[in-house]
């Protein structure tokens, strides 16, 4: 089978792996970027094939050396993962593979999914989950936060596929804020003590594992 793959097969799209901002970057190291190394190794074989990857945007933290110290919910080894799998993209290049990166945002469904994320995983629905059980949201004034709709992905990845000239590195996205999530689920905007007090006596353990300062 694979040596009929390989000798068939023109384009290879990973949209593979976890999205766990708590697993180490050691296990991402043997889930992700191993694998992504026998894709490239699969793409050398018997024919080149064009090897498409959805990344993150999450990987574009890493600037500095002193940022590969830090810990945070985007410093954690899934954003060091998406760091190195951008940058080994980019090596995969520079020896002729047709390597393609997507610098992807928090995926969600589209409006036939009431736009919720493929596995209820990622903060932006968690956030979403908690004011609906609420009742309300919260005042973010004019903060925005970067989102793609799953379809949307997916159409600029075969899109890409098929141009002519595909372009190498690709971030698609659009921005919702707070008031684009009130007006969709019907909730009232509420100023965020006010809401923080309501999230903290409905929930009382999670105070302990969330930095309150700041709502987004």
């Amino acid at each position: 089978q694979y040596t009929l793959l390989a000798n068939t097969v023109d384009v290879i799209i990973n949209a593979a792996g976890s999205t766990n901002h708590t697993y180490s970057y050691r296990y991402y190291r043997s889930e992700s970027v191993g694998s992504l190394l026998r894709l490239a190794e699969f793409c050398l074989t018997c024919r080149k094939k064009a090897l498409h990857i959805i990344g993150s945007a999450g990987s574009e933290v890493y600037k500095r050396k002193r940022d590969f110290y830090r810990l945070g919910f985007f410093h954690c080894g899934y954003s060091r993962m998406k760091w190195v799998t951008r940058h080994v993209t980019e090596l995969l290049a520079k020896q002729g593979i047709s390597a393609h990166h997507y610098l992807s945002t928090f995926v969600l469904g589209n409006h036939n999914t009431s736009y919720k994320d493929p596995g209820l995983d990622y903060s932006f629905w968690q956030m979403v989950m908690f004011s609906i059980a609420m009742g309300k949201t919260f005042d973010a004034e004019n903060v925005r936060l970067p989102v793609v709709p799953g379809n949307v992905l997916a159409k600029t990845v075969i899109n890409n596929v098929f141009a002519k000239n595909p372009a190498r590195v690709l971030c698609p996205m659009i921005t919702v804020g707070i008031c684009d999530v009130a007006r969709r689920f019907n909730l009232p905007v509420v100023p965020w003590p006010e809401f923080k007090r309501s999230l903290n006596s409905a929930y009382s353990v999670i105070p302990n594992r969330i930095n309150w300062r700041k709502p987004l």
